[in-house]
């Protein structure tokens, strides 16, 4: 396959926000891209669910995650595209007008957002110049609504 070929390989995402906070500071950061899986492992006669993401090195949120131990993921709704754009830029109020909630893990929330999912980090992996955090799932919470869909470096619309 063509490095070409892979620039036009397109499909939709959910947009997500990942924020993890250590030493008194919340670091998020948007993902497009959130893999999930549920292992029908045997951990004490529980399956165990997990969720993985991916983190650039570089990023505060990669350090957050690693000392904390811990960290929440906001799947955005419909209406906050701007609190996604905002978690992809380099500014630094990233927080800015955004309402958080405190999770069970004592992970920052996104209020409002469609699914939030709080992990406790269980294992991580080396990814080049990025780690791979495997967290297992401990809370989830949903609320009803259309998710924010990120396509072709672009926001959309979900149609029925």
């Amino acid at each position: 396959m063509t490095v070409g070929a892979l620039q036009r390989l397109s499909f939709a995402t959910g947009a997500l926000a990942v924020v993890a906070s250590a030493l008194g500071s919340a670091q998020p950061l948007r993902l497009d891209q959130l893999l999930n899986r549920i292992e029908d492992r045997v951990t004490q006669f529980h399956k165990l669910a997990q969720n993985v993401v991916c983190i650039e090195r570089s990023v505060k949120t990669h350090d957050a995650i690693a000392a904390a131990g811990r960290y929440g993921v906001s799947i955005l709704s419909s209406g906050q595209a701007d609190i996604s754009s905002r978690f992809a830029s380099r500014r630094d109020d990233k927080f800015d007008g955004v309402e958080l909630i405190e999770g069970a893990l004592d992970v920052p929330l996104i209020a409002g957002a469609l699914t939030a999912i709080e992990c406790r980090l269980y294992d991580r992996l080396p990814g080049g110049d990025h780690t791979i955090f495997i967290g297992e799932v401990m809370n989830i919470h949903t609320t009803e609504g259309d998710p924010l869909l990120y396509f072709r470096s672009g926001y959309r619309e979900m149609r029925s």
